[in-house]
């Protein structure tokens, strides 16, 4: 038996683990705190990057469930986003940014 992940899948371990999810005997739901931390790092990039001049290019994965929040946060430091479903899964999606 083999340790890959099956044809057509995607297997992945973040890299900090999230050690107060449910999974992990921890308060938090597992999909509710990855969406956040998600949005949250999405909303720090953003951030860093709202004094460029010029135009500004930023492309990411990001869960497909989450990009109703992620296109606010964009909107918010007056970036456009388009998405589109990642061809490895439709949990995740390919959105780019653009200002």
């Amino acid at each position: 038996m083999s340790d890959e992940p099956a044809e057509g899948t995607v297997d992945w371990e973040p890299l900090l683990p999230f050690v107060v999810v449910t999974s992990k005997d921890g308060p938090y739901d597992d999909q509710a705190y990855a969406a956040g931390w998600e949005a949250a790092q999405i909303w720090n990039t953003v951030f860093s990057l709202q004094h460029v001049r010029g135009t500004a290019l930023l492309n990411q994965c990001v869960r497909t469930a989450n990009l109703p929040q992620i296109d606010l946060i964009a909107m918010q430091f007056g970036w456009k986003m388009k998405s589109q479903l990642s061809e490895a899964s439709d949990e995740w999606s390919l959105v780019v940014f653009t200002r």
